[in-house]
């Protein structure tokens, strides 16, 4: 796969099925910029997907909780813990990524692109932690939003 230019952010709303309220989708943009893209462009960190990451990732890990719970399937906190780190690991949020080709949305840096980073596990797990991040602000710190857009792509992947 070759990479250039980032798909319309308008078509990757409508597969998530979330629509961010500002017009020009910069909350979106910046969630979808990496840091190598932004060195390469002159723009802030702060308008980078490092700033939605760690959120994301935290969201994450509560939102698999809160399903993982409301499903009985655990038990123990033990049971718990081993169930949160199978779902969250890295390895498993790559596919869900792929299910909205959310790569194609990401705005590469020229040395990511010529490396082809987006096969980089890590780089596409932070791009979703990073979109979920985007969400969580946008919707107005409303989880029960966020935990929809997070199914809807987990439902996506299957």
């Amino acid at each position: 796969m070759e990479l250039k230019t980032p798909r319309d952010q308008q078509e990757l709303q409508e597969r998530i099925g979330y629509f961010f309220k500002d017009s020009d989708s910069e909350r979106l943009r910046n969630a979808l910029t990496t840091r190598a893209y932004a060195n390469e462009h002159n723009i802030t960190p702060e308008k980078t997907m490092e700033s939605f990451q760690t959120l994301g990732d935290a969201l994450i890990d509560v939102i698999v909780l809160q399903n993982l719970i409301n499903k009985k399937k655990c038990y123990t906190p033990e049971d718990l813990t081993d169930s949160l780190s199978e779902v969250v690991r890295n390895a498993a949020l790559p596919p869900l990524a792929e299910a909205i080709n959310l790569i194609e949305f990401v705005r590469w840096g020229n040395g990511q692109i010529k490396e082809e980073h987006w096969k980089t596990d890590d780089l596409v797990s932070d791009c979703l932690e990073s979109l979920i991040g985007a969400v969580y602000l946008d919707s107005g710190q409303n989880m029960e939003v966020t935990a929809g857009v997070y199914d809807r792509i987990e439902k996506l992947a299957r």
